[in-house]
């Protein structure tokens, strides 16, 4: 999206499409433009890279914060594939931002586009050095799109808006041998492994208010490698955890773990309304934030407090959806998803089997 080299005197006329493109799609998705006089009910800033990213353009070209609606539908966006240029041009040819600062979306507005996008980054003017190399650049057909990309993640940006992602401790792990007393209620004999099968993860994750933790999993050696990548990779992409402890530390009830929205795997219990054992009695499982990602029927919400979360168009930065960072790194590793699943969803479950 936004002007090419090629388009020359069409280029007006493109971006009047693209604006109504992205004006007919956010309504659609319920993402109604505010006024600036008009009270910013909802503001959500967020704390995650991706929230933060979607913050700094509602600054960087609308001058304001994102309401609820407008952040949910971005990050959805952006968590999903959509490449982030498209949602900057997006940004940068809505009818938002020609209403709300009387700037044209065609090229004969780029002088006051970049004057504005100056104002509202910088708080102030263009220098005459700054806004004749940048008037070059959009004259040469560098789209509106990368402007908004580069202001809004420069250096002064970031320090100035207060809105950067904290720095992270580097990313840490631990795969460890366990026993029958370390396992407490969670492991019982007669159960599908033994103790030995099992290891202890110690693996450090980001929590929800962005801060750096050490949490503990317990899974069968086959696959423990395997998961200290996945982890790693949630880590440095920021996927955030509420808590991630073992069963035994609630008293072996899935129930309870679930409740507290633990995210855990080794439990040597029975598949829900089964007689079965659960993938998770063999360490091949891993339950994710389970209160945002419940497992859902027709009937039945697990945990119950997650009925909400039923709901997969709310937003939280802990919602798991077909194609975000969750969903590749376990498919990467030959892992499925319960959320695929075709009548009973359960989102929160990731296991080898597939069941």
């Amino acid at each position: 999206m936004g002007r090419r080299n090629n388009v020359g005197a069409d280029r007006p006329v493109v971006r009047h499409v693209l604006a109504a493109v992205f004006c007919v799609v956010a309504l659609l998705a319920g993402v109604v433009p505010t006024a600036a006089t008009e009270p910013r009910v909802g503001v959500h800033t967020g704390t995650t890279p991706t929230e933060l990213q979607i913050a700094r353009f509602y600054r960087a070209v609308l001058d304001r914060e994102p309401d609820e609606a407008g952040m949910a539908y971005w990050y959805r966006l952006l968590t999903t594939g959509t490449d982030v240029t498209t949602i900057a041009d997006s940004f940068a040819v809505s009818t938002e931002f020609e209403a709300r600062f009387g700037v044209s979306a065609g090229a004969s507005g780029d002088p006051e586009f970049l004057r504005q996008v100056y104002r509202n980054v910088l708080d102030r003017d263009p220098d005459l050095a700054g806004e004749r190399y940048w008037a070059q650049l959009l004259a040469a057909g560098v789209p509106r799109a990368q402007v908004v990309l580069w202001f809004s993640e420069s250096q002064e940006f970031l320090s100035a808006s207060g809105l950067a992602p904290a720095d992270l401790p580097p990313f840490e792990s631990e795969v460890l041998e366990i026993t029958a007393d370390d396992l407490g209620v969670s492991w019982r004999p007669g159960c599908p492994v033994s103790p030995r099968d099992l290891r202890l993860l110690r693996l450090r994750f980001v929590d929800f208010a962005g801060s750096a933790r050490d949490g503990e999993l317990v899974v069968h050696t086959d696959v423990a490698e395997d998961i200290v990548i996945v982890f790693e990779r949630l880590y440095l992409n920021r996927y955030p955890i509420e808590s991630m402890r073992t069963v035994d530390e609630f008293g072996g009830s899935d129930d309870a773990s679930m409740a507290a929205n633990n995210t855990s795997a080794f439990n040597c219990r029975a598949a829900v309304s089964s007689t079965s054992w659960s993938r998770h009695a063999y360490g091949t499982a891993i339950d994710f934030n389970p209160l945002i990602n419940p497992y859902v029927t027709s009937s039945t919400v697990l945990p119950p407090t997650g009925a909400d979360f039923a709901d997969r168009l709310l937003h939280h930065p802990a919602v798991i959806r077909e194609g975000d960072i969750v969903v590749r790194s376990f498919d990467a590793i030959g892992w499925s998803w319960g959320g695929r699943w075709r009548t009973v969803k359960d989102y929160q479950h990731f296991s080898l089997s597939g069941r």
